[in-house]
């Protein structure tokens, strides 16, 4: 799954739904607008093969990275 921070323009997130990536963000499609950080990152440990885009400079930390393969 394809998770998109809220940060993420719309026309961005539209474009790729042309071109039929599915994708979800939040604030939109889950989770609620104005989630913090923290937050953020506690929601997607809860899911399963996510991969998060951001423009948030806060997300680039490798120790935030994590396999898990199930």
């Amino acid at each position: 799954m394809n998770i998109l921070d809220e940060n993420i323009l719309e026309s961005q997130r539209k474009l790729l739904q042309e071109w039929r990536v599915h994708v979800r963000q939040i604030g939109y499609d889950v989770g609620r607008k104005g989630l913090k950080d923290d937050e953020i990152t506690s929601f997607l440990l809860e899911l399963r093969r996510v991969t998060f885009f951001t423009l948030d400079d806060d997300f680039f930390d490798p120790d935030l990275c994590h396999a898990r393969y199930d």
